[in-house]
């Protein structure tokens, strides 16, 4: 019977490392905007998964298989009805992941927090990437770069993409012959193809943008100097490291419908270029106008100055609480001027703003 409770016990434990942690992040990006984080990690199948919703509705995770040196990221974005989308889109992106990146999901699982309302600000911002995407994974093939690929992207099986390079490799270190693995891609050339931001035609194929951007993760350990029972100095570990980054995928689409978010930016220059200048109307400058007779001129005066003396008047009675919207307006303005509103006032605040040394580690 002891043998068996044992076993039982061990049995338990297993269940509960499975299981793993997960952690609830408040994070705040550089629009302003709160949102939450939810990662988790699974120590038995090392593992560690970080979801979020992005402001405009997109379902963004990171998926990280440690064990096999694999990264992916998914993207489930939702239609755009008034521009007569219906589906929603799934992608996958398959990259291999360097172990420097983030932490482990043994560490990940030992994280906790002092303050789990804070609003987390990273560290570090690294570099963006840009990664060109010139290969279209085949999902149904997909375990033999990791068994998740083909459960996390059930949804995208012509939407997977992955790096040539990449592919070459995770070859390498997952000691696979090259031509096999590359059996399960199809090549999607990135060259010569015109840019979707340039393709007004939405039938027409083009090379995709997607960007994508991490808030805030664990990227690294911080380690602090101790003494141990026998007075020698030791090294502990004594919390996390914090970063963020943005990725920017290069992909090719069949069709430019399939890529409706890749737009160049609104400027009002090239919105005032966009009309002929037929169509515009020119003032004349003063220059231009005939001179007036002085009697005329001096009436034109004497009336001038009496408006803008009406206009001052209305002005310092319309301040603090006429109805003269453009007064109201700069007045709020010079009011608010640098003076930054306070977190209470702000929607979607989800919780006080902190450092990020009350993050600690379990162990």
């Amino acid at each position: 019977m002891p043998t068996n409770r044992r076993r039982y016990a061990i049995l338990f434990l297993q269940f509960l490392s499975s299981v793993g942690c997960q952690l609830v992040v408040n994070v705040k990006n550089n629009g302003g905007d709160i949102y939450r984080e939810n990662i988790n990690a699974n120590t038995t199948q090392d593992t560690v998964s970080l979801e979020f919703r992005k402001a405009d509705g997109t379902l963004a995770t990171q998926f990280i298989d440690g064990r096999n040196e694999v990264q992916v990221f998914k993207v489930v974005i939702l239609p755009e009805e008034e521009r007569g989308q219906t589906l929603i889109q799934t992608m996958c992106f398959v990259s291999r992941f360097a172990k420097s990146e983030f932490i482990s999901s043994d560490a990940m699982s030992k994280l906790r927090q002092k303050n789990p309302s804070a609003v987390r600000h990273p560290e570090e911002t690294r570099p963006n990437e840009i990664l060109p995407m010139d290969l279209v994974l085949n999902v149904a093939s997909s375990h033999l770069l990791s068994p998740h690929i083909a459960t996390l992207c059930a949804d995208a099986t012509e939407t997977t993409y992955m790096a040539d390079n990449d592919l070459r490799l995770l070859s390498q270190i997952l000691n696979r012959d090259y031509q096999s693995l590359q059996g399960a891609t199809h090549s999607a050339p990135l060259d010569g193809g015109a840019s979707c931001q340039a393709q007004f035609d939405l039938s027409q194929p083009c090379l995709c943008h997607y960007d994508l951007c991490v808030g805030w993760y664990p990227c690294g350990l911080k380690y602090c100097r101790g003494k141990d029972s026998a007075n020698r100095v030791v090294s502990y570990r004594c919390g996390i490291k914090t970063c963020s980054k943005c990725r920017s995928f290069e992909f090719f689409v069949r069709r430019k419908s399939l890529c409706i978010w890749d737009e160049p930016e609104f400027s009002f220059e090239s919105e005032a270029n966009a009309f002929p200048e037929t169509n515009r109307v020119s003032l004349p400058s003063k220059s231009d106008a005939a001179p007036l007779p002085n009697t005329v001129a001096k009436q034109g005066l004497e009336q001038d100055n009496k408006l803008q003396g009406i206009s001052n008047a209305s002005a310092t009675k319309t301040i603090g609480g006429g109805n003269q919207p453009v007064v109201k307006m700069s007045e709020a303005i010079n009011n608010f001027q640098g003076q930054e509103i306070p977190a209470s006032n702000k929607p979607n605040v989800l919780g006080k703003s902190s450092h990020l040394d009350d993050d600690e580690d379990g162990e």
